[in-house]
């Protein structure tokens, strides 16, 4: 039986996928964090994370170019990705798989909006899209003092909030007390 890769049934990889060490222990992206927090999403609420972000944060920032589809929609309004023959992507099979870690399309228009909230502190206009105290979570080191399983040097020099990379000796974009994520 061939193994089963993200693209076949995100949950099934998600399951077979194991663990790489106790939770504390080390630090390292992954890409199938963003798979479960799908996947929690859609026990939660009952709905897919698209359905989810288009009703919380997507529609009530006018967000009308950020969606897991967008570039399918109109892939002339976006820059082409870059570097994909370095890792040999098949990108009509990754647009299909709408990844949660790396399917999400937006505008630079449509971030502009989010960053406006994220700067609001989670307010928009008279209300609230990320709760004041979900948002310093995600902002805040929640890494620090854990040594890092590097796939490459970069993760060193990174702490990692909840969703954000928070920079502590970074040489990349993303450095000082900005918070981001400069992946795909």
């Amino acid at each position: 039986e061939a193994s089963l890769s993200p693209a076949d049934d995100k949950k099934a990889y998600l399951a077979g996928a194991g663990v790489n060490f106790r939770a504390g222990a080390h630090k390292q992206y992954s890409n199938q964090a963003f798979v479960a927090q799908e996947e929690i999403v859609k026990a939660v609420t009952g709905k897919s994370l698209e359905a989810h972000l288009q009703e919380h944060v997507f529609a009530p920032l006018s967000m009308h170019n950020t969606s897991f589809d967008t570039y399918e929609r109109d892939p002339g309004a976006y820059v082409p990705m870059v570097g994909v023959e370095k890792v040999a992507l098949d990108f009509d099979r990754f647009l299909k798989l709408k990844h949660p870690a790396a399917g999400l399309f937006s505008s630079a228009p449509d971030l502009l909006k989010l960053g406006q909230c994220m700067l609001n502190a989670g307010a928009h206009g008279n209300g609230r899209i990320i709760h004041r105290h979900t948002l310093a979570e995600m902002t805040r080191p929640q890494t620090t003092g854990i040594p890092s399983i590097l796939p490459d040097d970069w993760t060193a020099e990174q702490e990692f909030g909840l969703t954000w990379i928070i920079p502590s000796r970074s040489r990349s974009i993303i450095y000082k007390a900005i918070y981001g994520h400069n992946g795909w």
